[in-house]
């Protein structure tokens, strides 16, 4: 019932009904938990609103479109560069540990722990997953849970993070636990996971990050909507998803992509 959800359901829920009743034209929405808002998204549908989905959608609900990174490919391209890294060590085998995001996330993470592991494969390098976790897509989870990992799995020399503020979580860790001999990767091209990148060279332990790029899904995002506002375009002229650039980001290409003044 309404009155046992979640504090951020019913904070979100209401936000909903308040941006209906405003008659907005459009809607964009990253969702943060797509298990539990199928119904109160299908309300944007119900009440004509257009809807995109930006990152993380619920697929349940009838969308204009998902505008997202293709987290396969960008996950696919981060582990080729690991591969390229190790490869280039003498390096065939790893003890891998990796962070989920949270157990919701049934699409977005998982892709890109695929396609990451599919890039080692590609590349070579074989693997043993040996610990895993959930650190809930944040910097500070990311640190006690490698903490933790750490203690229970010393064997551990990588770890695979489905986004780079866990990444960095577990950076914190590895430096606190003395540990420079564990190589990290992460996704998203935040700004600080590319500083390190950038900081590090091709012998740092960020090795490399996947382009989940906020910018240019927002844009497209935009122009979609208006596109359909406007009457230029029908929302079924769309594809269900589509995707902004993918690209594998590592110590020969940071310089393209690093901009410290970015604001993600």
């Amino acid at each position: 019932s309404a009155a046992e959800a979640p504090a951020h359901l019913k904070t979100y829920a209401k936000q909903v009904e308040d941006v209906i009743s405003q008659g907005v034209d459009a809607v964009i929405v990253n969702s943060i938990d797509p298990a539990t808002l199928v119904d109160i998204d299908q309300q944007f549908v119900d009440a004509g609103i257009p809807l995109v989905y930006i990152d993380t959608p619920i697929l349940e609900v009838d969308s204009v479109a998902i505008v997202q990174s293709d987290n396969f490919t960008i996950g696919k391209g981060a582990g080729l560069a690991l591969a390229n890294r190790l490869n280039n060590e003498g390096v065939t085998e790893i003890n891998l540990a990796h962070l989920h995001g949270n157990p919701t996330d049934i699409k977005v993470g998982p892709d890109r722990y695929n396609g990451f592991l599919a890039g080692l494969e590609e590349g070579g390098i074989a693997y043993e997953l040996v610990a895993d976790g959930n650190a809930e897509y944040t910097t500070s989870l990311g640190l006690q849970l490698t903490e933790d990992l750490l203690v229970a799995h010393p064997e551990i020399n990588v770890i695979f993070a489905n986004n780079d503020s866990m990444a960095l979580g577990a950076q914190a860790a590895l430096e606190g636990a003395g540990r420079d001999d564990v190589l990290l990767v992460g996704i998203d091209g935040q700004k600080e996971a590319f500083a390190e990148i950038a900081e590090g060279g091709c012998d740092g332990q960020y090795v490399s990050t996947g382009l989940n790029s906020p910018v240019l899904a927002a844009e497209q995002s935009v122009e979609i909507l208006l596109s359909v506002i406007n009457g230029e375009t029908d929302a079924s002229d769309y594809e269900d998803v589509i995707y902004t650039p993918a690209v594998g980001i590592d110590c020969n290409n940071i310089d393209e992509y690093y901009d410290p003044l970015s604001i993600f």
